[in-house]
């Protein structure tokens, strides 16, 4: 069973833009390849598409508002900005990436799109 605040960010979110691409544990878990209870969310963004075309300033907080991005690094030790945020209290982490491998997923009645398993394992 998912928290009824998980899905009501989720709503959030895809309300915001349909271009947000869960990663994580979200599409592990509807994968069947990891069991456990998702307690955050995990999205990618295009760092060629401004904030705004996610909804940042509309319907999520403006770029304005947000924190600095912090610096995370990834397998190959290339930098990737990263905002956090919460929204109806489930933390949701938002990495900015140069490119993004996805597929479409029907989850719960909404269309989302996923990062590709194989590059969440790799």
């Amino acid at each position: 069973m998912l928290d009824e605040n998980l899905l009501d960010a989720i709503d959030i979110l895809l309300s915001a833009s349909k271009n947000f691409v869960f990663c994580g544990s979200l599409p592990l878990v509807l994968c069947g390849i990891i069991e456990r209870d998702i307690k955050d969310i995990d999205v990618l963004i295009d760092k060629n598409i401004p904030l705004e075309n996610y909804g940042f300033g509309d319907i999520l907080p403006s770029k304005d508002d947000l924190e600095k991005p912090r610096i995370m690094r990834d397998e190959n030790g290339n930098d990737v900005p990263l905002i956090s945020i919460k929204i109806k209290n489930i933390p949701v982490d938002i990495f900015i990436v140069d490119k993004i491998n996805y597929s479409n997923m029907n989850f719960l009645g909404r269309e989302i799109k996923v990062q590709n398993i194989e590059d969440i394992l790799s």
